[in-house]
């Protein structure tokens, strides 16, 4: 089989955060008959590669970078060439889409999987926000999480989760932004919340594998909507020890709702982010679409003894 005529494309972000460590794998899809290697500098050439691989009748997508490949190739994907399949090989210093899917992320392991595995229906949030319209794979995030997180551990963010810059960096409670914003789930009427964070999440993790989500399901046609309210330094204290010890879902502080679609206000501007990427400000609406794409689904969890 010709490299034209290869029913599955490799995006290869050279960019990736591992994937000059990855140098042998590259090689190794170059010269396997049953792929297409291609190479993406931008987020319009990963796009490109995909309408040229559908043109083709190419059958499925890998895509072999972090998060932001990823969620270039989905909203390419899922606006205009849902026919394909996507895979997703680890390449990235987060992978969040990745750990929700089960895949290996010793990517060694997850070229096999992204080869021969099977492909299941996923959701997708379609974003419309003041920018424009795009469609997100994993997590979207707004609020006060993203302003630290710069300043911290691996260890404290992976300890502390959602919450870690309100334990490890607690001379910024002081310097918290507070938003005024309103949501309607469900084209039900409009609840007002004062927030410092607030996730809309279709997978369970964001930032590298921190949990935001712990109930969240890619294939229930749900939205999880997570909302950290204001409080005073004791109740955030309070809510940090909750993440550890126990559900945080269930604390005071946060609102979680599951719905199919909610629409967001504010009086201050509240940019959002997608998977990593800047997404654009409020309002916005965001709803999902169950079983958008097929996707390749990694090896289930083994069951704790």
């Amino acid at each position: 089989m010709s490299l034209q005529h290869a029913q599955i494309v490799v995006l290869w972000n050279p960019s990736a955060g591992t994937s000059a460590s990855a140098a042998h794998l590259r090689d190794r899809i170059a010269v396997d008959q049953r792929l297409q290697l291609v190479e993406t500098s931008s987020r319009d050439d990963a796009q490109q590669a995909i309408r040229d691989a559908a043109g083709r009748g190419c059958r499925r997508i890998i895509v072999a970078g972090g998060d932001g490949t990823v969620g270039a190739a989905v909203d390419a994907l899922t606006s205009e060439n849902r026919d394909l399949e996507l895979a997703v090989l680890p390449l990235g210093t987060g992978n969040d889409l990745a750990r929700s899917l089960t895949m290996p992320l010793d990517p060694d392991a997850a070229v096999d999987v992204c080869i021969a595995g099977a492909a299941a229906p996923m959701d997708v949030l379609h974003a419309e926000v003041s920018e424009g319209r795009r469609y997100v794979a994993n997590m979207v995030t707004a609020g006060n999480s993203g302003r630290y997180t710069h300043l911290l551990t691996d260890e404290q963010k992976q300890a502390w989760g959602p919450f870690c810059y309100l334990r490890g960096v607690l001379d910024v409670l002081q310097d918290l932004t507070v938003y005024d914003i309103a949501c309607s789930f469900d084209d039900q009427p409009a609840e007002q919340f004062r927030v410092l964070n607030l996730f809309l999440a279709n997978g369970r993790t964001s930032g590298g594998g921190v949990t935001v989500a712990p109930e969240a399901s890619l294939d229930d046609g749900l939205l999880d909507c997570i909302l950290i309210l204001d409080g005073t330094p004791l109740e955030l204290a309070s809510l940090t020890a909750d993440y550890v010890m126990t559900s945080f879902l269930n604390n005071e502080l946060v609102v979680w709702r599951r719905c199919r679609s909610v629409r967001i206000s504010a009086v201050q501007s509240l940019p959002f982010s997608a998977d990593g990427d800047v997404l654009g400000d409020a309002p916005a609406t965001f709803t999902v679409q169950p079983g958008a794409l097929r996707v390749v689904r990694g090896p289930a969890p083994a069951a704790s003894a």
